[in-house]
């Protein structure tokens, strides 16, 4: 099949015109009376017929069906006069020649119609194959197109030349045409002005015509979708009105792919808002309850001290103030949370340097001082860990929400082992618990946002893996989440290490004498 930018509206082949025909129709004439007459004493009549027969065929192969009539009548008269005796005059001397002239009269006329008949049955399904592959090339392009900018580009590109015209397509968005014209003040002008006729066409649903160009609307259920202009190359060619129906059908897939286009436009603006609902409610929900939680016990515990000052002991008061210093730091890390997530969501860029991935791991366990009282973490670095290129705070906030995610969700005092091994271009660190580990088909929905787990029992909104999913997503890293093999939880993550990590060297001591 064509390409699209090579497909064509089926022209009917370039004529020769008027006056080559008829030159063409007397000089193949004149052959065929030269050669009958050379060889008509020698050669049966039969045989001249046949001569002038051969040249009546050819002229009706490429000339027009009037001239190749008129050629066949002209070549019956040439033979009556130089091939029927008497010769050179058109007096018979056998009434029976008058039945050949007849019959060489009715098979010219016969062949020559016939043969005109057969060109323009081939070059009707020539036109006919030609159209279905530009229609066919159409409804591809409009399946691939994804927006209207691209169904208009198609279209356009298309209808360039399958019509031999300068096509232009405009869309009612605040309605401006979508094209890749340039814009010098001539064109500008022009644009404004096929700008105003086809807002005159979308108003109407009427076709006009203006400074020879064609405006035509895309009718969809009745109501006009865009404006397809045409200006032909050459100014007699109006084929898109010589083939009304193939015009009409070119025009109504065109607009059932914009108009397809809007829809699926509709509809994922209308999955964006409940989408962006569903966020909002979510947020709202998890907020609101990880929120209000702790505010109520540091709002208990401060009252506490407030109004029960004289009769609290040390410890207790101690205690009160415990708790409020760690429910401060659970609200503290939800907020942090959040604004972490918005950040990263709006493209927020890293910080990168060179790190050791210990050191990295130590500030986290330090920050979780408190809530692994209690409880067993095995670090299991490999010796040759490289620095890596990372963003140190990012990846700090990775392992905080990781362990975090392990205390939240195992029983208290069960071990947390940390590991990390290289192959020389990533490092490759895992988390693991000894709890129940994940439910069954919650491995990949566990990275989603504020999804906490069925039950949804432990503390948090849901963002702490979401957050680490988007932190290794920006270091170009890969995090999944398991179960592992004697039971508990087992989060994984990958880091390319970014490079060559710079020579750490060791200072000598300087000797002053």
């Amino acid at each position: 099949m064509p390409s699209a930018n090579k497909l064509r509206m089926p022209y009917p082949p370039k004529q020769w015109g008027a006056r080559a025909d008829v030159a063409t129709s007397i000089i193949v004439i004149s052959l065929c009376t030269v050669l009958a007459v050379a060889v008509r004493d020698e050669a049966a009549q039969a045989n001249s017929a046949i001569v002038y027969l051969l040249g009546v065929l050819a002229v009706a192969v490429r000339c027009r069906r009037d001239v190749a009539i008129v050629n066949a009548i002209l070549s019956v008269l040439a033979f009556h006069y130089f091939c029927v005796p008497h010769f050179d005059s058109f007096r018979l001397k056998d009434y029976d020649d008058l039945i050949t002239l007849a019959g060489m009269l009715l098979v010219a006329l016969v062949t020559s119609t016939q043969t005109a008949k057969i060109r323009n049955q081939a070059k009707e399904a020539m036109e006919r194959e030609q159209r279905t592959a530009a229609l066919f090339a159409l409804s591809q392009e409009l399946a691939k197109a994804n927006n209207v900018v691209e169904i208009v580009q198609a279209v356009e590109r298309i209808a360039s030349g399958v019509f031999e015209a300068n096509v232009r397509v405009f869309v009612p968005d605040d309605f401006r045409v979508i094209d890749s014209h340039s814009e010098s003040a001539r064109e500008l002008a022009t644009m404004d002005r096929e700008k105003a006729a086809a807002q005159s066409v979308l108003d109407t649903g009427q076709s006009c015509i203006e400074s020879e160009r064609s405006f035509v609307p895309l009718m969809c259920a009745g109501t006009p979708v865009g404006v397809m202009s045409l200006m032909p190359y050459h100014a007699k060619d109006r084929l898109h009105f010589n083939s009304p129906h193939f015009f009409e059908i070119f025009c109504s897939q065109v607009a059932t792919g914009i108009e397809r286009a809007h829809g699926r436009a509709a509809a994922r603006n209308a999955e964006i808002a409940i989408q962006t609902e569903r966020t909002r409610n979510a947020l709202l929900s998890a907020v609101s309850h990880d929120l209000k939680t702790p505010l109520a016990s540091i709002y208990g515990s401060a009252t506490s001290l407030l109004l029960e000052e004289q009769r609290l002991n040390k410890a207790e008061s101690r205690e009160l103030i415990k708790s409020i210093a760690d429910e401060s730091e659970r609200m503290n890390q939800l907020i942090v949370n959040l604004l972490e997530m918005t950040r990263l969501e709006a493209g927020g860029q890293t910080k990168r340097d060179w790190f050791p991935l210990e050191e990295i791991i130590g500030a986290a366990l330090t920050r979780l001082e408190t809530a692994l009282d209690g409880r067993t973490v095995t670090t299991q670095l490999r010796a040759d860990l490289p620095l890596i290129y990372m963003d140190g705070v990012l990846i700090q906030e990775v392992f905080f929400n990781l362990v975090d995610n392990a205390i939240k969700h195992t029983p208290a005092g069960t071990p947390i082992v940390i590991t990390a091994v290289t192959d020389g271009t990533t490092v490759t660190v895992t988390v693991a618990d000894a709890g129940p580990g994940f439910a069954s088909g919650d491995e990949n929905r566990v990275f989603e946002k504020f999804f906490r787990g069925k039950p949804a029992s432990a503390r948090g909104a849901g963002l702490g893996l979401a957050i680490c999913r988007a932190i290794i997503d920006g270091h170009s890293g890969r995090i999944v989440a398991r179960n592992g093999e004697n039971g508990g939880a087992v989060l994984c993550f990958e880091l390319p290490i970014g490079g060559v990590p710079p020579q750490i060297t060791v200072p000598t001591d300087v000797v002053h004498e």
